[in-house]
């Protein structure tokens, strides 16, 4: 109901925000918060002053109960799906106290961390230049939800110096910020060439960059990204060669448990059992049927059979960044992207620069790279007598 009554306002929908906002039985609902967001989000993407005006005025005189900065964010996402920019929607400078009163907040230990967790997102619409000397601080922050605020709403930032930013603190990243820093780090090619001098320096481990991301820096159409990542990571062997050498794991009895050890090293990021992993790829459940020999030659060259909705795509956008994902949904407006550790990107098409079929699988070929025939055998073991998804 609440999607059908947004696609609905083709006018009016700054006034039904206005109405809505100021409607204490409806702010009292379950959801409101949520609608209100998805409100603004919707007339940031007109791009139409009369209709932002209502937003921003209420922005400018903020109710303290209200998530006044997750509105405005919504705002500026919404214009930039139109091309725009919030700065250029706020024509009148309204928002001007706003971005002050977050620059504070964020840098001001004592205030609520929710409250300081909003003013991060919301320094996103600003520039590094602004902002960046209040958000890199709080990459060292003790709190895991102001890291990764601080951290995402850096990355939507161009300047280089971000890469080092993140590199500097790659070891003192605990998993879930590493993982997010992993992506924000291969999306540029700057950021990418930064990682990667870190990895030939030794400041990071190849083996911290899992074998998905290695193929897509190895792929990347930046000369000297694809150069620095053939050095960090060499060439697997011929899949062939490969699987010649595991076939006695299909002669091995495997164990289920050492192969769950396996799958959590390698496979969480993109397959899903159970209640573990992210449904990238298919489900265990759906290709254990296969049989192991099967199996094994899927996991040694990937790229032998691929469904069509399993083929990664090159996306480059028009700022510069690119991205091998999975293309999740398409409408005429947004393409939405999805990519290993469950993360999803939905991009104005106004934004995409060209979208380009790798005729492959994201699944590396040099999955198997370290592990031997009794190693395989628990993979193995473990996917066939894997659960379904929970």
């Amino acid at each position: 109901m609440r999607a059908a009554v947004l696609s609905s306002l083709a006018d009016g929908a700054g006034e039904v925000f206005a109405t809505l906002v100021r409607d204490v039985r409806f702010r009292g609902q379950p959801g409101s918060e949520e609608f209100l967001r998805q409100l603004a989000e919707v007339i940031g993407a007109r791009n139409v002053y009369a209709e932002a005006k209502p937003v921003l005025e209420f922005a400018a005189k903020p109710d303290p109960a209200a998530p006044i900065a997750t509105w405005v964010r919504a705002l500026g996402d919404g214009a930039a799906r139109s091309g725009t920019t919030l700065a250029a929607l706020d024509k009148l400078g309204h928002l001007k106290g706003v971005f002050a009163n977050a620059a504070k907040t964020v840098g001001d230990e004592k205030a609520i961390e929710s409250a300081r967790v909003q003013a991060a997102q919301l320094l996103a619409l600003t520039s590094y230049a602004e902002s960046g000397p209040k958000l890199v601080p709080l990459l060292d922050a003790p709190s895991e939800p102001l890291r990764l605020a601080a951290l995402g709403s850096l990355v939507r930032f161009s300047s280089p110096e971000i890469g080092g930013e993140l590199v500097k603190r790659w070891k003192n990243f605990p998993p879930r910020v590493r993982t997010e820093a992993l992506a924000a780090l291969t999306t540029r090619p700057e950021r990418a060439q930064a990682l990667l001098k870190a990895v030939e320096s030794g400041d990071v481990q190849a083996a911290d960059i899992p074998a998905v991301t290695a193929k897509a820096l190895l792929a990347s159409k930046d000369k000297v990204v694809a150069a620095l990542a053939a050095k960090a990571f060499p060439p697997a062997p011929k899949p062939a060669d490969v699987l010649k050498s595991f076939q006695s794991a299909l002669d091995l009895r495997g164990d289920a448990a050492r192969g769950k050890a396996i799958y959590s090293e390698r496979c969480v990021a993109c397959h899903r059992t159970g209640k573990e992993g992210f449904a990238l790829g298919p489900d265990f459940v759906t290709v254990k049927t296969a049989g192991k020999e099967k199996l094994l030659a899927s996991i040694i060259d990937p790229n032998a059979e691929v469904a069509p909705q399993f083929i990664a795509f090159q996306v480059d956008t028009k700022d510069g960044e690119s991205y091998t994902a999975l293309i999740g949904n398409e409408t005429p407006s947004d393409v939405t992207l999805r990519m290993a550790n469950g993360q999803e990107l939905t991009l104005p098409r106004a934004k995409v620069k060209g979208m380009k079929s790798s005729g492959q699988s994201l699944m590396p070929e040099n999955l198997a790279a370290g592990l031997t025939a009794q190693a395989m055998a628990d993979l193995l073991e473990f996917i066939v007598t894997a659960d379904a998804p929970k």
